[in-house]
């Protein structure tokens, strides 16, 4: 059977544009707009093409009809994703929409999703491109890096065409085609609030959905999503590629992109601009409740980075190179001397009776490297061995064997999503010059844009030729920023990916995946990345794509807990952890901007205590542990220590004068002031902890502690809260209020309060925005990877009033105290 198709024949001339349109014709691009313009058919946008056409009769290579019961389907290059797709070939796909006509009004337009798009790039794809074309007369081209784009037909109908030259190729396409349902979908514009649902919420979804919203605010502001109790998206694997709920943060599922499902719902979500975009997507079965969601504009919050802190060592004597540094893969050099970096090793097989370096790992610790999934998910751990120590694979060491390989179990082969994995040796390796481990990164702030790391390995000399370099390689690369990355790749970069590179003909290459990225601090080397994807090798413009190695310290030090210590007996340390496993963790994570405050959700940070003297309120705390609440000294006087009888503490409170259902009042059994509290200024170690006679249940959260060697840097924004004095001469709020505040740097303090500041204290600020009278011991917090952590108690300001122009907030800071604080409560700290 024949088609009648829409695209231009190779003669025809079509509008010249900057949105990757083909050039069919001889003439050039300025010729070709000409004409086009005269004849007023060009466009000064880079949205839709519509181009004079044809109807030719050809014969598709694929038809693909959508149904009901076959909603949506996958079309992939020839090869994908195990080979690049060949050359000079055309593929030509027939979708449609076979659905009975008085549903067709609900499900009439096809929605395609890039989950991976990597075609050779050139100007208006002239060399290797994907048409998409409609019945309506619109082409659109694509070539290039593409990840994440999505295209809804104007029609039940599209045509796509495929077309490759004799030039390079690149890893091709993997594309969702599905049918597109119309009535759930809605834009919300020009509104301040707003509500959506899945269709039938509360009662169950319907299977082989499709539904999109929308939500845009003006200029300048941000929007703010709340999710119901009630979130019940199933999903019988842990990816969420069937039942999901995709959210971009900036309206655009090029980026920003992450999705949910289970029955974990999701804390308040804030908008990266003044855009959000939804997609709720199901397949054929298990279908749950739902979700519903409200939103609403607000005004936009500043966003301030965290420098990475100082990694400190973690494997005995890792990271030690054996020279010291020299003049720094494809575009690299020879690595100088052999073995400079000894964790770096080769995964080895038989090819023609030969051993090939088909991909490369580091060592990590004498039982375990570390690689990436896609080297071995296909290969059997009895045919791999390893080459430890290795430099030249002509003359290099006698390959290990491998006992098993244990793949992320997250690990997407479409996307290259959580690629990594463990390689487990059958026998510890013996440590020497030329085999050594590497450092792990210690925290996941570790990286940071503009640092270089060097990537190592016996990859081919350039993309396609087929040749690997016989000695190791290595090449220094710049890391990028994440929405740089995301800017190149679109939404299959998630914060688990790193960048780096992008640099012309200087690139990791096929051969090199699995390889160790890894970055010198302190005199020693840490892994930051493991060589995943990219787009050819060596293509000016487009980084490497490596998999972020600190994402994943829980998964690694869970796997690798059965490996022997080093020689000199020192352990394999655990990634940095909180001190409490439930700490942390607030009921809504709503950023809000106390005097010049917002309320608070109720409840939103469950470890929130109030303490009341003769139904008087004289300070907040934070609750640590189930028996300990952490305050300042300053609220009490001397004798409250000797009768903490006649205090009270209440948690889950929200509204003074209001009873409510989430509060509970605890007796205090002792109060503990510092021990150096007032010494050698009035306020210093200004800290007390409060022993309550009963521990708090469990629907009472204690905030975690922080890190003693925890860093401030000066802009960090971190929240406050409390039920002070809104005002300097006002009264007390009667709901619980929270600020963000500007940390400053201990110079500028000191500058502002000359004899008072200490090393114990720090201060915080922000215009208009304090804590007052009744906040004293007010918890500072700082959210981190999804948990508060914290900074600080409330302790005194300038005598001028809160909110004083210039004059900042001090506060006892809690990460020079976590010994005393240890030693009272018996809780561990780090």
């Amino acid at each position: 059977m024949s088609m009648k198709y829409f695209f231009s024949t190779p003669n025809e001339s079509v509008c010249c544009n900057l949105f990757h349109v083909r050039i069919q014709s001889k003439d050039t691009c300025a010729e070709t707009a000409e004409k086009e313009k005269e004849l007023g058919k060009c466009y000064e946008s880079n949205v839709k093409v519509t181009i004079p056409q044809k109807e030719v009769n050809v014969v598709p290579d694929y038809k693909i009809v959508l149904d009901l019961e076959h909603p949506r389907e996958y079309i992939s290059s020839p090869g994908f994703p195990n080979e690049n797709y060949p050359s000079d070939i055309q593929i030509i796909y027939d979708i449609e929409i076979n659905i009975p006509d008085e549903i067709k009004q609900k499900s009439n337009r096809i929605l395609l999703t890039f989950e991976m798009f990597v075609i050779e790039e050139s100007p208006f794809c002239t060399n290797d491109g994907l048409e998409i074309a409609d019945s309506s007369g619109q082409v659109r081209v694509y070539c290039g890096a593409q990840v994440g784009r999505t295209i809804l037909s104007e029609s039940s109908k599209l045509q796509i065409r495929f077309i490759t030259n004799s030039d390079i190729s690149s890893r091709g396409y993997s594309i969702l085609v599905e049918m597109y349902n119309t009535q759930c979908s809605q834009l919300f514009k020009d509104v301040n609030t707003g509500t959506f649902s899945s269709p039938n919420f509360p009662g169950r979804y319907y299977a082989d959905d499709l539904c999109v919203w929308k939500i845009e605010a003006p200029e300048g502001k941000v929007i703010r999503v709340k999710f119901e109790e009630t979130f019940d998206i199933r999903a019988h694997e842990p990816l969420c590629v069937q039942d999901y709920l995709a959210v971009s943060l900036t309206g655009d599922f090029n980026t920003h992109v992450k999705r949910y499902c289970h029955g974990t719902r999701p804390s308040a979500i804030v908008s990266s601009g003044n855009s959000m975009l939804f997609a709720f997507r199901t397949d054929c079965c298990f279908e749950g409740k739902g979700f519903k969601a409200s939103f609403a504009i607000i005004e936009s919050d500043e966003v301030v980075t965290t420098p990475p802190p100082e990694p400190k060592p973690q494997i005995c004597a890792c990271g030690e190179e054996n020279i010291q540094e020299v003049e720094r893969i494809m575009g690299g050099k020879t690595v100088d001397p052999p073995n400079r970096y000894p964790w770096v090793v080769a995964l080895v097989k038989k090819k023609n009776k030969v051993d090939d370096y088909f991909c490369g790992g580091a060592l990590i610790s004498r039982l375990y490297v570390l690689t990436a999934s896609h080297c071995i998910e296909r290969e059997n751990a009895s045919n791999i061995r390893v080459a430890l120590g290795a430099h030249d694979s002509d003359n290099g060491p006698e390959p290990v064997a491998v006992s098993n390989f244990i793949l992320h179990p997250k690990y997407y082969r479409r996307t290259y999503l959580n690629d990594i994995a463990l390689v487990k040796l059958q026998e510890p390796a013996t440590l020497s010059e030329t085999v050594r481990v590497i450092c792990l990164p210690t925290s996941p702030e570790f990286t940071a844009p503009n640092d270089t790391a060097v990537v190592a390995g016996w990859g081919w000399h350039r993309f396609q030729q087929g040749k690997s370099y016989k000695q190791l390689q290595e090449l220094e690369l710049p890391i990028l920023s994440h929405p740089t990355c995301v800017s190149k790749y679109g939404g299959v970069i998630q914060e688990t990916n790193l960048c780096a590179g992008g640099l012309k003909d200087k690139d990791a290459c096929s051969g090199d995946s699995g390889g160790p990225l890894f970055g010198k601090y302190g005199g020693q080397w840490y892994s930051v990345g493991v060589v995943s994807w990219g787009m050819n090798c060596g293509l000016e413009g487009y980084p490497g794509v490596y998999t972020r190695v600190s994402e994943y310290l829980d998964w690694i030090a869970d796997e690798i807990k059965d490996s022997p210590p080093c020689d000199d007996e020192v352990e394999i340390q655990p990634p940095v952890k909180p001190n409490l496993d439930n700490c942390g963790i607030p009921n809504e994570n709503d950023e809000g901007r106390i005097a010049g405050g917002v309320e608070t959700d109720p409840v939103e940070f469950p470890w929130m205590a109030m303490i009341v003297y003769n139904r008087t309120i004289v300070g907040t705390g934070a609750l640590i542990s189930p028996y300990y609440v952490l305050t300042v000294a300053s609220i009490f006087d001397n004798w409250m220590e000797w009768y903490p009888e006649i205090l009270d503490v209440f948690l889950g409170k929200h509204k003074v004068s209001a009873r409510e259902a989430t509060s509970r009042k605890f007796d205090v059994q002792a109060v503990y002031h510092h021990k150096q509290y007032g010494k050698p200024t009035p306020y210093n170690n200004d800290l007390a902890l409060l022993k309550l006679k009963q521990p708090a249940g469990s629907e009472y959260r204690p905030i975690c502690l922080p890190r003693s060697d925890a860093w401030y840097p000066p802009g960090l924004s971190l929240t406050t809260a409390g039920w002070g004095r809104i005002s300097e001469r006002g009264p007390g709020s009667d709901v619980l209020l929270k600020a963000n505040l500007n940390v400053w740097s201990e110079e500028e303090c000191d500058k502002r309060y000359p004899g008072w500041f200490t090393e114990q204290m720090m201060c915080a600020y922000k215009e208009g925005t304090d804590t007052c009278e009744g906040d004293n011991g007010a918890p500072l917090m700082r959210f981190y990877y999804g948990r508060y952590y914290l900074a600080g108690v409330s302790s005194w300001a300038s005598d001028d009033g809160c909110a004083t122009k210039g004059a900042p907030r001090v506060f006892s800071a809690a990460h020079p105290n976590l010994q005393w604080i240890s030693s009272t409560t018996g809780l561990d700290v780090m």
